[in-house]
């Protein structure tokens, strides 16, 4: 690590067969693997991904206490790190790479689970109501949520119980191109009753045609990153692509995806 998360920002990358930092400019710290993983039946990436992530929530701590940050900006994946947040005390907030209408979904997976006693592998065609979406059939639901007995459906629900306890939610949209979604979410309509909305801030979106355009892209990501570094704020990059292809034992993926995003809004939505 070049310098203190406090003065200089920080990127912390959680362990993976990775491929080196793409700017030495930039201060990386990498944290150890866990010190065991516990034996896991999903059949779903996305489980073991945030399984991989809470387990290194000591490291994590260790880290921050080592170098007290103003503020942390992690992946909703890695939404465990809430919990080393709250306990000391930094004001934490999660970058949800997906759309507003994505969001909507995972922050009403909780009032979702507590309507519908049924997987939704079962129930075919019925139709599901989320709050500043149009109607979708139950089985469209996405494929790690099918199963609510499956690890990957409790790490998705664990996510939208606790993204409400982050300090904010910054999401790669803007206002105008997903007006119902952001409306329901800033109103209040996608949480449990009584449970508080952070704010929202859209910063994007970014959307590339081609790995051609990747130099580009990273110009105008990194140049976001580096304001907030400026600000003394570590951000938290994981890719569950990455996380994935290293249970596969493929590094040869490593580093092949990541979220890319612009300077956009500075104000919550809403």
């Amino acid at each position: 690590m070049s310098g203190g998360a406090r003065d200089n920002g920080t990127l912390v990358l959680y362990p993976s067969p990775g491929s080196p930092p793409p700017t030495p400019s930039i201060p990386f710290h990498t944290l150890q693997p866990p010190a065991s993983l516990r034996p896991n039946p999903s059949p779903h990436h996305e489980a073991h991904a945030f399984d991989i992530l809470r387990l290194n929530n000591p490291n994590l701590r260790a880290f921050l206490l080592s170098s007290p940050p103003r503020a942390l900006i992690f992946d909703f994946f890695c939404i465990h790190a809430v919990d080393i947040a709250k306990e000391l005390a930094i004001p934490c907030y999660c970058f949800f790479t997906s759309s507003a209408n994505g969001l909507a979904c995972l922050l009403h997976i909780p009032v979702l689970h507590n309507l519908i006693p049924k997987s939704y592998g079962e129930m075919g065609q019925t139709p599901v109501n989320v709050p500043g979406l149009p109607s979708f059939p139950a089985d469209h639901m996405m494929l790690p949520m099918l199963d609510r007995e499956d690890e990957a459906y409790k790490s998705f629900l664990y996510a939208g119980l606790h993204l409400p306890d982050c300090d904010g939610i910054m999401v790669n949209t803007v206002e105008a191109l997903e007006p119902r979604a952001l409306e329901a979410i800033t109103a209040g309509r996608c949480t449990l009753e009584g449970v508080p909305t952070p704010p929202i801030y859209c910063i994007g979106p970014l959307i590339t045609e081609g790995r051609e355009n990747i130099g580009q892209v990273d110009c105008i990501a990194w140049s976001w990153e580096r304001s907030q570094r400026q600000r003394g704020v570590p951000l938290f990059r994981k890719s569950w692509v990455v996380l994935r292809r290293a249970a596969q034992r493929d590094s040869r993926w490593a580093g092949e995806e990541r979220a890319e995003v612009p300077v956009g809004g500075a104000k919550p939505a809403g």
